[in-house]
C-alpha cells in the first residue's frame, strides 16, 4: 500500500472503521491502494472552519462548565489563539477559548470560541460538527449551557433548582 501524497488534494476519511475494514481487507489481499478508498467514499475534502454567530453563549463561566459536562476538560484560554487542523497545521482562525483538536479526538481539528459583542461563538470545523457527540455537540452544549446557567441563577437567588424531563424537554424551575 502507498501513502497518499502530501502534496496533493488533502482527504480524510468519513468514517475511520470503514477504512480499518478496507485496510484489513486489503492487507489479506495485498492488492490497492488508499486512492481506492478515497474513490469510493466520494474524495471528501479537507473541512473548512465555520463560525456560528447565532449561537452566542454570554457567560465565560457557564461556557466552561458546560463544555466540562460535554466532556472536554482541557481548554485554552488567550487572545487571538491560533486554531490547528487535524493533521497539525495552522489556520487562519482565532479564538479567545480553545479546546485542542487532541481532547478532542486525533481526526479532529481545534474547537475555539470567538469573543464577539454577543458573548461567545463556536468556531467549528465541518468535519467536528458533523461528527463530534454523533452530530449533536452545539445542541447538547447549549443544553449543558442553559442547565449551568439556570444553576448559577438559582445560587445567585439563594433558591433551588428542579429539573424534569418532558419527552425530549427538559423543564427547569427555579424556587426563591
Amino acid at each position: 500500500m502507498k501513502p497518499p501524497d502530501l502534496n496533493s488534494e488533502i482527504k480524510f476519511y468519513p468514517n475511520l472503521d470503514s477504512f480499518q475494514k478496507l485496510n484489513k481487507k486489503k492487507a489479506a489481499s495485498k492488492t490497492g491502494d488508499y486512492e481506492d478508498f478515497f474513490e469510493r467514499s466520494g474524495n471528501l475534502k479537507m473541512s473548512k472552519y465555520m463560525t456560528f454567530t447565532d449561537t452566542a453563549f454570554k457567560d465565560r463561566e457557564c461556557l466552561l462548565n458546560a463544555l466540562s459536562e460535554c466532556g472536554y476538560l482541557e481548554t485554552e484560554e488567550g487572545e487571538a489563539l491560533s486554531l490547528y487542523g487535524y493533521r497539525g497545521d495552522r489556520r487562519p482562525e482565532t479564538a479567545q477559548i480553545v479546546v485542542r483538536r487532541k481532547f478532542i479526538g486525533s481526526a479532529s481539528n481545534d474547537l475555539g470560541f470567538q469573543k464577539t459583542e454577543n458573548g461567545y461563538v463556536p468556531v467549528i470545523s465541518e468535519y467536528d460538527r458533523s461528527f463530534m457527540m454523533q452530530g449533536k455537540f452545539l445542541t447538547n452544549l447549549r443544553t449543558n449551557y442553559n442547565l449551568k446557567s439556570a444553576e448559577k441563577l438559582a445560587r445567585n437567588l439563594r433558591g433551588t433548582l428542579s429539573r424534569e424531563r418532558v419527552g425530549s424537554t427538559i423543564k427547569i424551575r427555579i424556587k426563591y
